[in-house]
């Protein structure tokens, strides 16, 4: 709402279409509007902007963000994301993008590096301190993953998906029980859902992890297709 009521007073604001674009964004990814549409609206945001300002990068970062993850193009996704760096190598916004990509290409090292440098140049920013714990936990680096996402709750409490995160780190630590608390903290609900059914299944409590795997599917079947095979696969129900 306040980027389109920036838009409304100034109609040519080129970083308000593409912090529209980035709502539209997450919006999609996060399951808080259809995703195709999501998508759809995030690219018409961003053209807007770049028929503005073509030069201007964070729209350049957004295309990138759209390509991998919407249209499953990676080698566009990597020129989108070189064309952005290019007119601004020190953005904060440009250079997770290509953590995120460097993640999805297995280069987990130059992930966390590049995203310990972005959390120097912006320390109180939640957004960044998860993605950096998410880094960690994908290299295997736990307690490091748990103190970024911790972090990241005392900057922005209830912060999304962060209980779920730090869950799913004490889970692989091998601290079940903790790892339940964490779950059931989570605001998110599908991601609640989500750890409740692999935390109790790794507690050998099959009936609880069945209801909340049936609760996940009755009310987010369309939008959480991931996270139900996400249980699935972890429960060892492959097919």
């Amino acid at each position: 709402m306040l980027y389109q009521r920036a838009l409304a007073i100034d109609p040519d604001y080129a970083a308000a279409w593409s912090g529209l674009a980035s709502n539209y964004l997450m919006q999609g990814a996060w399951n808080l509007r259809p995703r195709d549409e999501g998508y759809k609206l995030a690219r018409e945001m961003v053209n807007q902007a770049l028929a503005l300002n073509p030069v201007y990068a964070p729209p350049h970062a957004s295309l990138s963000r759209i390509a991998l993850y919407h249209d499953k193009d990676p080698e566009a996704a990597v020129r989108h994301l070189e064309h952005a760096l290019a007119l601004e190598p020190a953005n904060p916004e440009i250079l997770s993008a290509a953590a995120n990509l460097v993640t999805m290409l297995g280069r987990l090292d130059d992930a966390v590096a590049i995203k310990e440098y972005v959390v120097n140049r912006d320390p109180v920013n939640p957004v960044y301190h998860e993605s950096l714990g998410f880094s960690y936990l994908w290299a295997g680096r736990l307690d490091e993953a748990i103190a970024s996402f911790r972090t990241a709750l005392t900057l922005s409490p209830g912060y999304r998906a962060a209980h779920y995160r730090i869950g799913v780190a004490l889970l692989l630590k091998g601290e079940s029980q903790a790892a339940l608390a964490e779950m059931q903290q989570e605001q998110k609900a599908p991601k609640r859902l989500e750890g409740e059914a692999i935390t109790y299944h790794t507690l050998g409590q099959a009936v609880a992890s069945n209801a909340a795997l049936a609760e996940l599917i009755d009310k987010y079947e369309h939008g959480s297709a991931y996270n139900i095979a996400y249980v699935l696969a972890f429960r060892g129900e492959a097919d």
